[in-house]
């Protein structure tokens, strides 16, 4: 039995490493013949009020770039992101993505109608109160007027006090919608509108609005460290010179872009039941680091290796490797 223990632990780890050879050499093919300029983004219109993205690829040099841009331009952008730079330096996170979205509502000249929308004259000595009333319009992207201001004349008032004029308060509404694909990018929608809830005339309607362009930028997740308290637990089996150990196991710590996306196992402790024994016989399992094979071999993720020690009931010690899926 120990020899088909021994045998099988030669077979895993020769397998494992005809796969490493196999995987980056086939890296270093694809790497010769990769071409030399990648793709654009493609920006379509799908109507007036809605434009994707597609293909975003997390680039951090494009997400420095556009964060850059909006900088130079000195305005509320600016200090939008300075803010929140700053608030993120305090709590120990990191700005993942940036996004634009810009709207453009068209100047509508109506001179069509020119009456007022509502009249009030006096004649005796409220006189001055009289007044006409003219609400101002503009247009959605599908041509339909819809009113965002209004204007009132006091003709029998003095020069200083002619005039009066308002905006409606608008809603302004933008929805985006983030899709990942197959291959990792991402595609992104988003949609414009505005509503005048405060007409009775428009409430409950929706403006779409043109929009004129979207941008929007995703930085690498490449930076990695210690995760000192991240207990993780797994499913493993050890392979030693004397045993197969399926087991629960326990990791206290890891090393990995996230404490989900990890690269490394540390600390993990376990317990587990023979495969060799007839009758029940449990292990302590101690590994004291493993590594995710998933960062190497293609169609994997998130399966661990490492030299593991096993204890057994009757404290006798084997040595060997590890698998472990945590979950």
């Amino acid at each position: 039995m120990i020899d088909n223990v021994w045998n099988i632990t030669k077979s895993i780890a020769l397998v494992s490493v005809v796969l490493l050879v196999w995987f980056y050499g086939n890296g270093i093919l694809k790497g010769m013949n990769k071409p030399s300029t990648v793709p654009p983004e493609v920006l379509k219109q799908l109507a007036a009020n809605q434009l994707a993205l597609q293909n975003i690829q997390a680039d951090s040099a494009a997400a420095k770039k556009l964060i850059s841009d909006l900088k130079e331009q000195n305005g509320q952008q600016k200090a939008f992101i300075e803010r929140i730079e700053k608030e993120n330096k305090e709590k120990g996170a990191k700005l993942d993505e940036i996004g634009v979205v810009m709207s453009k509502l068209k100047q509508s000249v109506d001179l069509k109608n020119r009456d007022s929308d509502k009249s009030y004259y006096r004649d005796d000595e409220k006189k001055k109160f009289s007044y006409e009333f003219k609400k101002i319009y503009a247009k959605d992207a599908e041509g339909k007027p819809f009113p965002v201001a209004w204007v009132m004349y006091y003709p029998y008032q003095t020069d200083d006090k002619k005039w009066k004029s308002g905006t409606y308060p608008m809603e302004y509404h933008t929805t985006i919608i983030e899709s990942q694909n197959k291959n990792g990018s991402f595609d992104r929608a988003a949609e414009f509108h505005i509503e005048n809830n405060r007409n009775k005339e428009t409430r409950g309607q929706e403006f779409p609005i043109k929009m004129t362009d979207i941008q929007w930028e995703k930085f690498e997740l490449s930076d990695k460290r210690f995760y000192w308290w991240n207990p993780r637990v797994a499913f493993g089996s050890a392979f030693t010179n004397t045993d197969i150990s399926p087991n629960l196991n326990l990791s206290i710590s890891s090393y990995g872009v996230t404490e989900r996306d990890m690269d490394w196992r540390l600390f993990t402790f376990g317990l587990g039941v023979s495969a060799a024994s007839e009758d029940t016989n449990f292990n302590f399992i101690f590994e004291p680091f493993s590594w995710n094979l998933g960062n190497a071999l293609p169609l994997v993720e998130n399966l661990f290796s490492g030299p593991v020690i096993s204890v057994d009931q009757e404290a006798e010690y084997s040595f060997g490797v590890q698998l472990s899926i945590p979950f």
